[in-house]
């Protein structure tokens, strides 16, 4: 089990150090009419609710997830008045459960209640996203896709990305998915 983390961990890490354009055929058009319900039986309605919004697909096993869910959770603090920020879990409910308490409690948590034959996708509510994980969604007021930034930075020792030798300190990740997720959002309110 552990290899299999470290190599999805190796794998997510290429992907978000690659020239990414999945999804971008999405920028400007409308997210979706859903209605998600989260682990507390909340419904969210994508449609009725105006707030800006960022939206992260994640599963509890991405290694490159849990090192964004430490950016996530500082950007909440600072901008959940303005945005509401949500998960879309490849995990179920009793999953998710386990480990809500690692999240800013201002953050919507919505399991999957299907799996699909994919363990790359998701699927909640009819919104489909089989682009990996963690994937980010940033939903302006008008609840149209204005960014998609897929994959997240994680801690790495001598990997090879893209032919070169690369290496990445804990500290050096986690500054750069902050930044990350903080660029979405400065895009979102400006």
């Amino acid at each position: 089990m552990k290899k299999l983390i470290i190599l999805m961990t190796i794998i997510c890490a290429q992907l978000s150090f690659s020239q990414d354009n999945r999804g971008q055929n999405l920028i400007g058009k409308e997210f979706g009419d859903f209605v998600f319900e989260d682990i507390n039986g909340i419904n969210y309605n994508f449609k009725e609710n105006k707030k800006t919004k960022i939206v992260v697909v994640s599963a509890s096993w991405c290694g490159p997830c849990i090192y964004l869910k430490e950016a996530v959770n500082k950007n909440v603090e600072k901008y959940s008045n303005q945005i509401d920020f949500i998960y879309l879990f490849w995990d179920s409910k009793k999953e998710l459960i386990k480990i809500k308490d690692q999240y800013n409690s201002k953050v919507i948590l919505i399991p999957s209640k299907k799996r699909k034959d994919d363990i790359a996708c998701i699927e909640i509510a009819e919104f489909e996203n089989c682009f990996g994980f963690p994937t980010v969604y940033s939903i302006n007021t008008e609840n149209r896709i204005q960014k998609i930034e897929i994959g997240a930075a994680v801690e790495m020792k001598d990997v090879l990305v893209n032919g070169e030798l690369y290496s990445m300190t804990e500290e050096e990740a986690h500054n750069q998915n902050y930044k990350k997720i903080e660029r979405l959002i400065m895009q979102l309110i400006k």
